[in-house]
């Protein structure tokens, strides 16, 4: 902490000329600043931070805000702001200075913080929202619409009274996270292994400046400066401003050597400014040549000409050539060796369209290089993509769907796709998607009872509108899911003890044949009889499940699986020729003992049968369910509780497909 100290030391004054500049600069003792931080956790947010000369927030502060289109002031805050009485435990271990600061202005009030120790608190919540949270100085307004812009004003109750501090300007929120424009008017002077920096001053956008380096070739930047770089300033003996000469100056740089530099602002939120454009600063031993011109001749397809004026110099070596896809981007020398040409002109020949950045250095003997402003050679794309190949389609109900293999081109925007029904006319075909598509398969959906053939081309198209040829053209139809006609029964009769029916037959080219189903009177359910019966029979002749009153009915089914709905059903009470099993007694009855209840039943007949299954009737409106699957058991043990309450019947089941019922009884518990 006695370093962190020594730091202030050093900038104390530059830190009352940055505060009483804002404020003067603002008219008034205080400043609010405000920064959109884009959409995190789903939210967009607004920050808001303001500083005063001196720590006071007497009752708390409110924050009001208004749209730009409006007149009027809402308040955000439900309670005034006012500090909190710790430090979140986990930004401490991020930032264990907040430590220090948390106990500082715990033990004393913050409005006797003067001198020193009030401007190291000052700067700290500059570079922590931790710590001016804690002060209560800092504001989150997470109720933004965005697109909305907004000014907030920041009203402090101090003494009773309401106090305003200051409004903001206006702030757009946005899902993107908004920085400060970089910081202008760098000047930047290469000394003897020294590069000084002056740039402009603008103390209500940011409060202290970063400087970043890198030699040229390399590519990562490195922040050069330890601590946040501040303009220091002295007073004469007259009390007035010394202006200095230089704002920050990096030492101890290598000779024969181009450095390239981006600054960036640090604001009152401890984010940084958008980085400033590259600036080169080449240290020099001796004189550097004179900075050569380099021009734009002529672009043609992938060759750009570019044309140099000489460098009027004795020593001068030759010269390279450089490109660059960005403006800041890194550079990549196109000459191994310094060239030079009679005619003054080189020709370049791209690898792709894009714009290009060009600049030429001149080299003298002793190796000292002077690079020329940069110029722009914009190579406009005039290629077509590559036609889509491997294109497949599929149909499937109400739908096709068409896949390809991705093209490789960089700048590729997407792909058109056309759909026809002429064969492989492609003139014919008509244009499906309006924007290019970007996947590699696409969906076509088309009525479900269309039966013909669809045809489809693929092209693809790139960033600058260049389409390429068609793709093979290829046909898919989608799968018949159109079910035959219902059909129709004539008859049905019984022959031997079993039903014979007949029926008119379907026409359908795509016939596969019939399925009959039985549905009786007590179950309601259909059950089919039959496989898919040929399409050339015109009847057909079953042994229905059991006896009784049954519903006959008859579907069509076509190659593909679709199944017609069911014929009109034809109603038949199945009454075979019964064994003597009819005339055989077949008795139930029931035993109650404590609170058990047995159903016990006996048949003395002599006919081979399945088994047994014992029914019940719960109620006189509803029908019989059977209580068990068929059983080989003459008995049936339950509870003697109300549940058991209904009327009951057994039915023996002959192995030649009648059945017998036994007497009904009704059993009631109470």
């Amino acid at each position: 902490m006695h370093m962190y100290f020594n730091l202030y030391k050093k900038i104390a004054v530059s830190l009352v000329l940055l505060l009483s500049s804002i404020c003067a600069y603002a008219q008034m003792k205080a400043h609010v600043f405000a920064h959109n931080t884009g959409k995190q956790n789903g939210k967009l947010s607004i920050e808001l931070k303001w500083f005063t000369e001196k720590i006071e927030s007497g009752a708390g502060v409110y924050v009001y805000r208004q749209e730009t289109t409006s007149t009027g002031w809402l308040r955000v805050n439900d309670r005034p702001i006012v500090p909190l009485t710790k430090i979140d435990s986990e930004a401490k271990k991020r930032d264990e200075e907040l430590i220090f600061f948390e106990q500082l202005l715990t033990e004393k009030k913050p409005s006797q913080l003067e001198g020193l120790t009030l401007l190291s608190v000052w700067i700290k919540s500059f570079q922590s929202n931790d710590l001016a949270r804690f002060m209560g100085v800092y504001f989150k307004d997470s109720t933004v619409v965005e697109g909305k812009s907004y000014r907030y004003k920041i009203v402090q109750l101090l003494g009773g009274a309401p106090k305003e501090l200051g409004i903001t300007p206006a702030v757009k929120a946005q899902s993107v996270e908004q920085f400060e424009t970089p910081v202008q008017e760098i000047k930047l002077k290469p000394g003897k292994k020294t590069i000084t920096f002056l740039w402009k001053e603008e103390p209500l956008r940011f409060w202290s400046v970063n400087v970043y380096r890198r030699i040229k070739g390399e590519t990562t930047f490195k922040k050069v400066n330890d601590n946040p770089v501040m303009v220091n300033r002295s007073v004469d003996s007259m009390g007035n401003l010394i202006q200095p000469d230089r704002f920050y100056e990096d030492d101890s740089l290598q000779e024969n050597t181009t450095y390239e530099y981006q600054l960036s602002g640090v604001d009152f939120f401890g984010y940084e400014t958008q980085r400033s454009a590259s600036m080169f600063g080449y240290i020099k031993d001796l004189t550097p040549p004179l900075q050569p011109h380099l021009k734009l001749d002529s672009i043609y397809l992938l060759k750009v000409h570019v044309s140099y004026t000489p460098v009027p110099d004795s020593d001068i070596k030759g010269y390279y050539l450089y490109r660059s896809t960005t403006s800041e981007g890194l550079n990549q020398r196109l000459t191994k060796e310094p060239f030079t040409t009679t005619t003054n002109i080189w020709i370049d020949d791209v690898p792709k369209p894009s714009p290009y950045y060009y600049f030429i250095s001149a080299v003298d003997t002793a190796g000292n290089e002077t690079p020329s402003e940069r110029i722009i050679a914009n190579v406009e794309d005039v290629f077509e993509p590559e036609k889509p190949v491997f294109v497949s389609a599929k149909g499937d109900t109400g739908m096709i769907r068409l896949t390809w293999k991705a093209n490789t081109e960089p700048d590729l925007w997407g792909y058109y796709v056309y759909r026809g029904i002429n064969g492989s006319k492609l003139n014919t075909m008509v244009l499906l998607n309006k924007d290019p598509y970007t996947a590699i398969y696409y969906t076509d959906t088309i009525n479900k009872a269309a039966k013909n053939k669809f045809f489809y081309a693929i092209r693809a198209v790139d960033s600058s509108y260049n389409r390429s040829i068609y793709s093979d053209t290829l046909s898919a139809a989608m799968p018949d899911i159109i079910p035959p006609g219902k059909p129709f029964i004539k008859s049905v009769v019984l022959v031997n003890n079993q039903l014979k029916i007949d029926w008119i037959p379907n026409y359908e080219k795509d016939l596969k044949g019939y399925k009959v189903y039985v549905k009786d009177t007590i179950e309601k359910k259909k059950v089919l009889i039959s496989d898919v019966l040929a399409a050339s029979l015109r009847n057909y002749t079953f042994t229905p499940p059991h006896a009784g009153p049954l519903i006959i009915y008859l579907s069509a089914v076509d190659d593909s699986g679709n199944e017609s709905e069911y014929s009109v059903g034809f109603a038949y009470n199945y009454k075979p020729v019964l064994n003597n099993a009819v005339d055989q007694a077949f008795v139930l009855d029931y035993k109650k003992k404590k609170k058990n209840l047995t159903l016990n039943w006996e048949y003395t007949g002599t006919n081979t049968f399945k088994g047994y299954v014992l029914y019940v009737r719960q109620d006189s409106g509803n029908e019989f369910k059977a209580v068990e699957s068929l059983q080989q058991k003459n008995s049936y043990q339950t509870l003697a509780t109300p549940k058991a309450n209904g009327i009951y019947e057994v039915r023996i089941y002959f192995n030649d497909g009648t059945f017998l019922r036994s007497n009904q009884i009704t059993i009631t518990v109470n």
